[in-house]
């Protein structure tokens, strides 16, 4: 009895130590397959995260790509505006020269005789014209002072034109002018 006892106490002795062992086994893969489903959570909520913020990235770049693109535009455009305009005054400042050196030009009958007609300037990359047009003429002079009582002026208008080649920009500067003489 004592030896079946003996016998009995050991097997279950053996049988709690294998159960217990079981029981940890079982804790462990318990504990194994929380690990990696925390991490299959983890990993799924780190991809959801970064596919977020690389939405957001790619969204922020085409922005400032757009943007960056209007402000060249915008910079090209402003370029091509002020071409335009220097052709312009640089054509009226020529048209003036040459009347002031041409007395044809300043005779009202021979109108059109200095004007310039898309004359071509490489370094501007565009073209220049002016039309002079005769307004009146007029007794006195206008701003001088009383020695200039009996002089007479011819007033005229010089439209000047500049157009840039390309991008289709183009201004007009129209001035005034007299030409002041004696009688």
């Amino acid at each position: 009895i004592q030896y079946t006892r003996r016998c009995v106490s050991a097997y279950r002795r053996q049988q709690n130590y294998f159960l217990k062992k079981l029981a940890k086994l079982i804790l462990r893969i318990h504990q194994s397959m929380n690990k990696l489903q925390q991490h299959k959570t983890a990993r799924g909520a780190a991809l959801i995260t970064s596919l977020v913020l690389l939405t957001v990235l790619t969204l922020l770049s085409i922005s400032v790509m757009s943007t960056s693109r209007l402000q060249m535009t915008m910079a090209g455009n402003a370029q091509v505006a002020s071409n335009a305009f220097q052709l312009a005054e640089s054509a009226n400042d020529t048209f003036l020269a040459r009347a002031l050196d041409d007395k044809a030009c300043i005779n009202p009958q021979n109108q059109g005789a200095c004007d310039i007609v898309n004359e071509q300037i490489v370094g501007m990359s565009g073209t220049r014209s002016t039309s002079n047009r005769f307004v009146e003429r007029i007794d006195g002079c206008p701003g001088k002072g009383s020695s200039w009582d009996d002089s007479q002026a011819f007033h005229f208008v010089a439209e000047s034109t500049g157009s840039t080649d390309g991008r289709g920009g183009t201004a007009t500067h129209t001035q005034g002018w007299y030409y002041c003489f004696t009688n």
